[in-house]
């Protein structure tokens, strides 16, 4: 039998020549349905199949792997299949091929097509925009459906026949355009297959469009008319150009997703106008769709910012940054000034639509500068701000400034007044400026703009002011140019001065400490009834006026070496501050005149003025009171002025006595000067000086005053207050503060057991702050303060209150502070107890970082714990400070810091979750993972039982990571997490539920072992012997029969 099939089989050579002939295979055909890979129900549609071959050819037409239809042979390159009245069945994949007849040759299969019939009742899907994006970007289309589909397909308007497969994930589908080109522009549809059937298709859904952004596009320039500051209420335009021809403008604002249409009056141009509203404040770009390509975009313009005014911000200031004139070429400095702080400064030059500059800023002062200015840079400026938190909610605009630009090669012209002045009330006077130009500027100084600009044809120019009054007392100057825009420097400024006789006249007097004789030194004093007022001292027949030092009634001015050309008539007369030009009527005429003087006779000098010449070499003497505090009228006090050496009379002078000093003869170093029955008009600073007992005209310098004061108990106490704290570090600031309940003071900062107490000088104001710098640890104590009133200067008040500064004693022992709880909920009741090593007077409480204490505990032991209330809002850690007993102006630096977190049950409660089984072996490393719905945050790990956190773990995202390594029995245990964001790091969330870890392996009874015995290797040895035990068993057995079959023994 096996012979005879192969015989069958094998034993016929079989050749090519003698059996079927080799089939060969041709290129695939192309196959197109027309009119649509769409069809509706009952309608008709041709599949095409075709080649380029010139032959009889049968075509097959297949649907989903199936022949369906064949057509007949003939010489034709096409076969048409058609499908009439489809319906549901007929949606299918199809393909074809084709084949010779007589021949074994034949196609491969063409490309599938899918042909899909048409459901009008299924619901539309919805596609999400796409809006615009990149050339050579990527771009993801979306499409959705109300309920599970077989399939999503995507095609683009612009050829209806090419239609896109989308990833399909439930009821949403996505397909990716990669590297976008320009051909990828255009709008977009989507449709779905349904899962029952997936060759039904559903109706399109709405078109969306994809924007190219094209780079070679020109970028559009963005505009605004008539300025870009605006009051609500006003109307602007806001204008687009390109140069491209353009079929659509578009304005985008910053925050707002849906651009504006802008109307385009010309085809590079669009334009909106606004009637600004408070909504329209805001950052401004435009961009364009150009005419050639409906589907490409241009990029956006520059920012435009459209800020509107809030009038209730306070107006800033403009000024140049240095009061120098500008000249050609130079670099400028334009300040703008605000009274709060603001985020950004915009300076804008009149006639000029933009701001010239945009400074981003926080601060109070922003700084605009020009390099190189030249004539184009001539002009008005001012300048607004914004601020916090609305950042195109402007300011007023400052007051315009004037930027005029000088060329120093053009002559400087002169200004002079006629009359010259000073000038009555409602008189006239001419301003005339001389200088080589054809225009010409005058500047009123105190103003900074023009009154008046004239023209003239002659080098001369006039400016008459009629019917003068307070406004008009100012400076003046002026300025000259040709026709450019650029002018001269200004002329010097000259004062129009107008009396005002409501101003009492001044009293001049002289102030002397020297002698008559040539090159001695005369002060001269001018007093007013009047504070803050300049001082100007005239001589007859110099028309140039000298400005006197001035403080408060008082001016001073000093001839450090008296000649001839000095004598003569002088008087004085002042101007009030607030109204500089505005002068009084002069003091009565003083003569000064050089003489000698006879001691013996006093002949040879006016009376009732002495002056002996000072011998700088000399000592200075001592002054000194007793008693030496303030005291009652009635009383006695003695005046001491003590030498270093032997003098032959002493002078004690009262500031406000103008006659001639009180001489007292002594033959020693010592003089006292009794004024028993002391009275109010014995108050004052008092000086005193000596005259060596060879020289008649010399004297010793002046003694440093002294004052001797009444005190009234009339007066109220004044407060003491300090700030930061009275707890102030090596080298730290503190500012103690005397305040008085009204009216004006001088003020004296007392230290106990320093009898030099500090003051400040006489005021407008009802406190003063006594600044203390660079502490050290001799400037703790007590501290009091006292004070003189305006108009009563010798009467001084009771002292203050004590006030206690502490110094802080790096030496002492830092305290420790620790906590009753770490987590609390609100409202909790949380204790901190302080511990020093020294007995302590008094502990203090403060936040980390801040020397003003929270509490302050009083105690004569080394511990003192204090309360705390657990808020809300807490966000501050704690340390502590305590006071020794040993010295009670010390205090120790501030312990470590200690912090408690507080439940915030507004946060997410996070989840805990473990990666591994909950059954831990012994030894291995487990991964705790806490998870919320936000992040950074801290996370931390509790064990229950154990009131601290065990890990805190810092995570840059929403989930915290805790690591527990060689893992062991007494890891065992319920953990939770929770967390805090790091904004608000002390407010913790709730802990998560419960995850219970458990250690495998016995437990152990042994109470004297917290870890229970590990048996792993014990058990490997025993597994090992029993295994080799077996083993051994098995081969005697194996071996015993083997000897049985060798002797012939019957194995049972």
């Amino acid at each position: 039998m096996r012979l005879v099939l192969f015989i069958l089989f094998f034993g016929y050579p079989i050749t090519k020549e003698e059996n079927v002939p080799e089939e060969r295979i041709f290129h695939p055909p192309h196959i197109h349905m027309s009119p649509s890979w769409i069809v509706s129900l009952g309608g008709n549609v041709t599949i095409s199949c075709w080649v380029h071959l010139d032959c009889w050819l049968d075509f097959f037409l297949h649907k989903d792997g199936v022949k369906i239809n064949t057509t007949s042979g003939g010489y034709k390159r096409k076969a048409l299949f058609h499908i009439s009245d489809v319906t549901r069945k007929d949606g299918g994949t199809y393909s074809c091929h084709y084949r010779m007849p007589l021949k074994t040759y034949r196609s491969e299969h063409s490309n599938s097509v899918e042909l899909f019939v048409l459901d009008l009742s299924l619901p539309k899907p919805t596609i999400s925009p796409i809006g615009m994006s990149a050339i050579e970007k990527n771009a993801t289309i979306q499409c959705q459906s109300q309920s599970p589909i077989a399939g999503f397909y995507l095609q683009k308007d612009e050829d209806q026949m090419v239609h896109k497969h989308m990833e399909t994930n439930g009821t949403r589908g996505s397909y990716t355009i990669s590297n976008i080109s320009r051909a990828d522009g255009g709008g977009y549809r989507c449709r779905y297959s349904s899962e029952s059937e997936p060759f039904v298709i559903s109706e399109p859904s709405d078109p969306v469009k994809l924007l190219l952004e094209d780079p070679k596009l020109p970028i559009p320039v963005i505009s605004i008319y008539p300025s870009s500051f605006v009051s609500l209420g006003h109307s602007v335009t806001i204008q687009c150009k390109t140069e491209e021809r353009s079929a659509k403008f578009f304005l985008h604002k910053a925050g707002d997703p849906k651009p504006r249409f802008l109307t385009s009056p010309k085809s590079n141009e669009g334009e909106l106008s606004l009637n600004i509203s408070w909504e329209d404040k805001g950052s401004y770009r435009c961009s364009y769709i150009p005419q050639s390509n409906l589907f490409l975009h241009s990029r956006h313009s520059s920012p435009l910012q459209l800020p509107a005014t809030d009038h209730s911000l306070p107006k800033p200031s403009i000024s140049l940054s240095h009061d120098e004139e500008v000249t050609l070429g130079s670099n400028v400095t334009i300040d703008c000034r605000s009274n709060g702080t603001a985020v950004r400064f915009y300076f804008q030059k009149y006639g000029v639509a933009k701001p010239v500059q945009l400074i981003q800023k926080n601060g109070t002062v922003a700084k605009f500068s020009i390099s190189n200015a030249s004539w184009e840079h001539s002009g008005f400026y001012s300048c607004t701000y914004s601020a916090l938190p609305d950042c195109f909610a402007i300011s007023e605009p400052s007051d315009e400034m004037e930027l005029q630009l000088t060329d120093p090669d053009l002559a400087r012209p002169t200004i002079s007044l006629s009359p010259r002045g000073p000038l009555p009330l409602g008189g006239n006077v001419t301003l005339n400026c001389q200088g080589q130009g054809v225009r010409f500027k005058f500047y009123r100084h105190r103003e900074n703009f023009v009154p008046q600009l004239l023209k003239n044809n002659v080098d001369g120019a006039h400016l008459i002011i009629s019917n003068l009054s307070r406004d008009d007392a100012v400076g003046y100057s002026c300025k000259c140019s040709s026709i450019s825009e650029v002018f001269s420097v200004s002329s010097e400024i000259v004062k129009l001065l107008i009396l005002d006789f409501p101003l009492f006249a001044p009293v001049i007097s002289i102030q002397h400490e020297g002698c008559v004789a040539l090159g001695g030194q005369v002060e001269i004093k001018c007093e007013s009834d009047s504070e803050d007022v300049n001082f100007s001292l005239h001589k007859t027949g110099d028309t140039n006026p000298t400005l006197m030092n001035g403080h408060f009634y008082v001016g001073e001015f000093t001839i450090s070496s008296f000649t001839r050309e000095h004598e003569g008539n002088y008087s004085c007369i002042y101007e009030s501050t607030e109204e500089p030009f505005m002068i009084s009527a002069p003091s009565d005429s003083l003569e000064i005149l050089i003489s000698g003087f006879d001691l013996a006779t006093g002949e040879g000098f006016p009376s009732p003025y002495i002056f002996f010449c000072t011998d700088p070499k000399l000592s200075r003497p001592r002054i000194f009171l007793t008693p030496a505090e303030p005291v009652y009228p009635g009383t006695k006090v003695t005046i001491h002025c003590q030498s270093q050496d032997i003098a032959a009379a002493f002078y004690f002078k009262k500031d406000t006595d103008q006659m001639v000093p009180t001489a007292i003869s002594n033959n020693g170093a010592l003089a006292i000067f009794d004024i028993s029955n002391i009275k109010p008009a014995h108050a004052g600073n008092y000086i005193c000086t000596y005259r060596p007992k060879l020289e008649l005209f010399v004297t010793s310098p002046s003694s440093d005053p002294v004052e001797l004061l009444f005190r009234d108990d009339s007066l109220i106490k004044p407060s003491i207050s300090i700030n930061p704290s009275e707890l102030v570090a090596l080298g730290g600031e503190a500012n103690i503060v005397c305040t008085i309940a009204y009216g004006s003071a001088q003020f004296y900062l007392h230290k106990t057991g320093d009898p030099t107490p500090k003051y400040s000088r006489m005021g407008n104001l009802s406190t003063h702050t006594f600044p203390i710098t660079n502490i050290s640890l001799e400037d703790k104590g007590h501290y009091t303060c006292s004070y003189i009133c305006s108009g009563n200067s010798f009467f001084i008040s009771k002292h203050s209150a004590p006030l206690e500064l502490l110094v802080t004693d790096p030496s002492l022992p830092r305290p420790s502070l620790s906590l009753s709880s770490v987590i609390v909920n609100v409202g909790e009741t949380v204790s901190l107890q302080c511990h020093s090593q020294d007995r302590a007077v008094t502990f203090y409480l403060q936040k980390s970082g801040e020397t003003e204490p929270l509490q302050r505990l009083v105690t004569r032991r080394n511990t003192a714990t204090f309360t705390i209330i657990a808020e809300q809002e807490h966000n501050q850690s704690f340390a502590c400070s305590y006071r020794p007993s040993s010295d009670l102006f010390v205090i120790s630096e501030p312990s470590k810091p200690a912090e408690f977190l507080v439940i915030d049950r507004r946060l997410h409660t996070p989840t805990i979750s473990i990666v591994t089984s909950q059954l831990i072996a012994p030894g291995a490393q487990v991964n705790i993972t806490c998870t919320t719905n936000g992040g950074p945050a801290n996370f931390y790990l509790h064990k229950a039982g154990d009131p601290t956190p065990k890990q805190l773990v810092k995570a840059h995202n929403h989930v915290g990571i805790f690591s527990i390594g060689n893992i062991s029995r007494k890891d065992e245990g319920n953990y939770s997490c929770s967390y805090a964001c790091l904004d608000r790091p002390l407010l913790v969330s709730q802990p998560s539920n419960f995850l219970e870890l458990l250690i495998s392996g016995p437990h152990t009874s042994n109470p004297g072992t917290s870890e229970p015995p590990d048996y792993t290797l014990i058990n490997i040895i025993r597994f090992a012997i029993g295994s080799l035990i077996l083993f051994l068993l098995t081969y005697v057995i194996i071996r015993d029969q083997q000897l049985q079959r060798k002797h012939g023994l019957k194995v049972r």
